[in-house]
């Protein structure tokens, strides 16, 4: 009887003390995990792309003798200047990473690729330049050894999605402009006289040095 009592008297003065000086909701919540705050402030170090409706490019560089389920790096480029960068797990850079372009460089680009030209490029139409040039050339085997293994460029941009400083965007997205062309470094060296290759080799030197350069900081490993 004792005891009954000694316990009752426990339990009594334990369910007053916590009436009087009840505990922090922080620690009354602390074994059910991690409370996400109202404002859906993403956590330190986590990086949040912006939405799939603002990407500007992206930019692929599909690797001669790759196999088809094999990743390869790539560029993406949002309206906002955010950059994700992307070299798979074969490539010692291998990893994903994060960066911006400044203004003045996302304007740059995008005079580059906004061009009447570029966005007039009919692959078609530029093979035919490159079949005539190789008859008045007397050029046919020549062109076509070693670039077998050379790799494929593949750009997909939205051209109304961003305007230089001063201009406001479009309401509605755009068609994507895509271009794919194999073994374009060689295609440049050996058409000098082509304009429409050396600015598209332009444009992918750009995409190059955007994607080496050395404010780019790795988030994560590749997938």
């Amino acid at each position: 009887m004792k005891m009954l009592t000694g316990s009752l008297f426990a339990h009594l003065m334990l369910w007053l003390a916590m009436m009087l000086y009840p505990l922090p909701m922080s620690v009354l919540a602390a074994d059910a995990g991690p409370m996400q705050s109202d404002s859906g402030t993403p956590a330190a170090g986590k990086v949040v792309w912006p939405d799939e409706d603002t990407i500007l490019l992206r930019y692929t560089q599909i690797l001669g003798g790759a196999r088809n389920d094999q990743a390869n790096p790539s560029l993406t480029l949002y309206q906002d200047g955010a950059i994700r960068v992307f070299y798979p797990d074969f490539l010692k850079q291998a990893g994903v990473y994060a960066g911006r372009l400044d203004p003045d460089s996302l304007d740059q680009l995008w005079s580059m690729l906004t061009d009447q030209a570029l966005l007039a490029f009919d692959a078609r139409k530029v093979r035919d330049l490159m079949a005539a040039h190789d008859q008045a050339s007397d050029l046919h085997a020549s062109v076509i050894f070693g670039i077998s293994d050379a790799p494929t460029l593949h750009i997909e941009f939205f051209p109304d999605r961003y305007h230089a400083a001063g201009k406001s965007l479009s309401a509605a997205s755009a068609i994507p402009k895509t271009i794919s062309w194999h073994a374009l470094k060689r295609d440049a060296r050996q058409y000098t006289g082509i304009a429409e290759i050396q600015q598209l080799y332009a444009v992918q030197q750009r995409l190059e040095a955007i994607m080496c350069q050395s404010g780019l900081t790795k988030i994560d490993a590749a997938d």
